[in-house]
């Protein structure tokens, strides 16, 4: 499949608020494209917006495991994976200076190997398929606020260029990431009215996490391995090395908010001891970083946040979908992006928008996620 830079040409701003869309999709991550992606393919009148132009940098490890790769076949995309990005088979875990164990990529139902697409060209890859299917698109395209009304469309105050805009829709779907402005809002509102039940459970600084990450050459002994290094600093979570085409990697650094606070912890410097330490300094003598290093915050474990509304739904790092001991959250977001479309829909053929019409929604998120991921964190938070 081949990009036909749909992205590179959005739509005028003025027809936008001209028009009162099905749905609109804040976010062009792999949350918000996936929602975009399902919506538009059945039929539905979508606006995807994002605040950048696109390709775009998120700064994460790029691994795209097996439950993801199921969501993409979905939609899809499965053998594209396969011939733009490195294949790894194999995950290795080292422990505080152990040796390092190897283990097969933990298969789903039809996928038994993981990639590593950087995100620059993964998410406008996602993003050009949900144009292709339908979708319509407006980069630079900041979103403020939503206000949900009994009415048929919320009203969606936002600025494209310095300019305020205000758009309607049926439904709004927050795909605006990790301390997404409009599950802040949203919250904060439900909060107001009593009613918890859209609601997750707690923020907790054992599962909000920053990652720093850059791309080096010159790392030896590349293979076809995730790895990952859980070193006795108390600073950290753990190091990770990803291997890409032409003997690039990914490396990074995670650390909780706890860790960030109790330690004081400089992930710069983390991430240059890492490089230097005993067990990977003989193979990163010759590394080079490829630009510079970038950081991002992680929201993990369905806490902090609320899962939907009036008029709307939150989806993927929004709805803090990220596996609270691993901090993947690309499965989750890609997962929850179809699970809110499929729920739009049904809203949108009984024209019904309400909290209501919409909590099938936290339902199937819950079921799938929250027992799992409150197990985790409870082992996790001890």
């Amino acid at each position: 499949m081949q990009h036909g830079h749909l992205y590179q040409s959005p739509i005028d701003p003025a027809c936008a608020e001209s028009h009162d869309y099905d749905v609109l999709v804040v976010g062009a991550g792999p949350a918000g494209s996936s929602a975009a992606y399902h919506l538009a393919r059945r039929g539905a009148d979508v606006l995807l917006v994002d605040r950048h132009t696109f390709p775009r940098d998120k700064r994460c490890g790029d691994a795209v495991m097996p439950p993801a790769l199921e969501e993409l076949a979905l939609m899809g995309l499965a053998e594209a994976m396969h011939e733009r990005y490195f294949a790894a088979t194999q995950i290795s875990t080292a422990f505080y200076g152990l040796s390092s164990n190897f283990a097969k990529v933990d298969a789903s139902e039809h996928f038994n190997v993981g990639y590593v697409a950087p995100r620059a060209s993964f998410d406008a890859f996602l993003c050009e398929h949900a144009l292709q299917a339908g979708a319509s698109w407006l980069d630079r395209m900041t979103i403020h606020s939503v206000a949900s009304t009994q009415r048929e469309y919320a009203v969606i105050q936002g600025v494209h260029r310095g300019r305020p805009v205000q758009l309607h829709a049926r439904i709004v779907i927050a795909a605006d990431g990790s301390g997404s402005r409009l599950a802040r809002q949203l919250r904060q509102e439900l909060l107001e009215l009593g009613d918890i039940v859209p609601l997750t459970a707690p923020e907790n600084p054992k599962t909000r996490y920053t990652a720093m990450r850059g791309y080096y050459t010159g790392i030896e002994g590349l293979g076809d391995s995730l790895e990952f290094y859980f070193l006795p600093e108390a600073g950290t979570h753990y190091y990770w090395i990803f291997p890409l085409h032409d003997g690039l990697a990914n490396v990074g650094v995670i650390a909780s908010m706890e860790q960030l606070r109790a330690e004081h912890t400089d992930l710069t410097k983390a991430l240059e001891h890492f490089l230097q330490s005993a067990d990977s300094s003989e193979r990163a003598r010759n590394a080079t970083l490829q630009g510079s290093l970038g950081a991002a915050p992680i929201a993990a474990g369905l806490r902090g946040t609320a899962l939907y509304g009036e008029h709307m739904l939150c989806v993927g790092d929004a709805a803090a979908l990220v596996h609270p001991l691993s901090a993947e959250g690309i499965s989750g977001a890609l997962t929850s992006g179809r699970l809110a479309a499929e729920t739009s829909l049904v809203a949108l053929a009984q024209k019904d928008y309400s909290k209501a019409a919409l909590s099938p929604y936290g339902v199937a998120l819950r079921s799938r996620y929250q027992e799992r991921y409150a197990a985790l964190a409870e082992t996790h938070l001890k």
